[in-house]
């Protein structure tokens, strides 16, 4: 006569109730040969199991204070095993979302699944860039009165990066100088950030003379 194995393990859990949790430790081992089985014996698969494992635990503690005679206590052990349930339905969630199509990134990345991280919001970037070279100069051998009246020239720097320039971060950076010069920062946006070097003299046969650049910060999405 043919045994009903169903049949078999009804009457050993009546017999021995404490065979209830053996088939509860069966069935974790069997979800842990899945879990590994699909992305492998890593730190992922042993940071699932193990909180898998934890969510049994809490919730066989809290449904025991279902069946508590306080109604307060049944309660309170009711919203516990619902958090638990909601808060393991939300991380098998993302953590299918994560294998799945790399979202969310954050968590995607701590599972190890950085080439599946497809997450719009890219790492934001700083660079500095430099803007054009000028030399302003006056006075000097070859250049005769009036013609060493001041002079200016304006560098600019603009974003090279596709992102925006920081506002306030615009020096300028001197090559060389020479006699009465001097600069200043005229402009001051995201877009563009300039400074007008000049350079003036009163005694025409000395050269006067100032070389240098605008330099800034770009705040910019690397790809």
């Amino acid at each position: 006569m043919a045994l009903d194995p169903i049949k078999l393990l009804n009457e050993a859990r009546e017999a021995v109730p404490a065979v209830n949790y053996a088939l509860a430790l069966a069935g974790l081992a069997a979800s842990a040969s899945i879990i590994i089985g699909l992305i492998g014996n890593s730190r992922t698969a042993i940071l699932i199991v193990g909180l898998v494992f934890i969510g049994m635990v809490l919730i066989f503690l809290f449904s025991s204070l279902i069946t508590a005679k306080t109604p307060i206590v049944a309660l309170a052990g009711t919203i516990l095993v619902w958090a638990i349930l909601l808060f393991f339905l939300s991380f098998l969630l993302f953590t299918v979302t994560a294998f799945a199509a790399g979202f969310p990134c954050h968590w995607a990345r701590i599972l190890g699944l950085t080439a599946q991280c497809n997450d719009s919001r890219k790492l934001a970037s700083k660079i500095s860039v430099d803007g054009n070279v000028v030399e302003p100069y006056s006075g000097g051998p070859s250049e005769p009165n009036p013609g060493c009246q001041e002079r200016r020239a304006t560098s600019c720097v603009t974003p090279q990066h596709g992102g925006e320039l920081i506002t306030g971060t615009g020096v300028v950076i001197i090559n060389s100088s020479r006699g009465r010069t001097g600069y200043e920062v005229i402009t001051n946006t995201p877009q563009k950030i300039c400074a007008v070097l000049w350079a003036n003299t009163t005694a025409c046969e000395t050269k006067h003379f100032i070389a240098g650049y605008v330099s800034a910060v770009e705040n910019f999405t690397a790809p």
